[in-house]
């Protein structure tokens, strides 16, 4: 990734190993989550774990230890494509207030968050309405705001009492994945 991004390139001047890089002050080292020892060692102020279903749940556990030395407790990242209720990153999922993009259809002003099947026509391979069945374009699915579960638009803070801050991020609302690549990724 940094060997692509000249930004990158800047920040870590340093390439120091594969496992870790120097980024301005700070270090990030990149390590597995398949082993305990792959998380011993190493304080942290951030840890981001990237397919947290893939990972062992117990080596994500160990990695809190090393937010310890933390006043606020650290900062914990979690991404995923979500496999089981009750497993991985759903656990963070339900402990979340529940992010979802919400649009609102141009033709018929229903407010909406996209869905499969329901906002796709998959014989004319459009994006469409929910509700009034007219046709959506990019520009009416990236107008959208983050409203969390109990309908609250994002402002920058969590509301509610909740212990994480969740996003679904689905393909549907991204301006370069057409209905027709959602059709074919279903039909594949």
């Amino acid at each position: 990734i940094i060997a692509q991004n000249p930004v990158l390139m800047d920040w870590a001047k340093d390439h120091d190993t594969v496992e870790q890089k120097a980024v301005g002050s700070s270090i990030i080292f990149y390590r597995g989550t398949f082993t305990a020892k792959q998380a011993m060692m190493i304080p942290s102020g951030l840890n981001i774990h990237d397919e947290v279903d893939a990972s062992n749940p117990e080596v994500i556990t160990q990695y809190e230890t090393r937010l310890q030395a933390q006043e606020d407790g650290g900062w914990r990242w979690y991404f995923s494509h979500p496999s089981l209720a009750g497993h991985g990153v759903d656990v963070y999922w339900q402990k979340s207030d529940m992010k979802e993009w919400n649009i609102t259809c141009p033709h018929c002003e229903a407010e909406q968050i996209l869905s499969w099947p329901d906002n796709i026509d998959q014989e004319t391979q459009q994006y469409i309405c929910s509700h009034c069945k007219e046709v959506l374009s990019d520009a009416d699915r990236n107008s959208g705001v983050w409203k969390n579960k109990d309908g609250v638009e994002w402002t920058g803070k969590i509301t509610g009492d909740y212990q994480f801050s969740g996003w679904h991020v689905s393909q549907m609302m991204l301006f370069n994945k057409t209905a027709k690549d959602i059709i074919n990724a279903f039909n594949d």
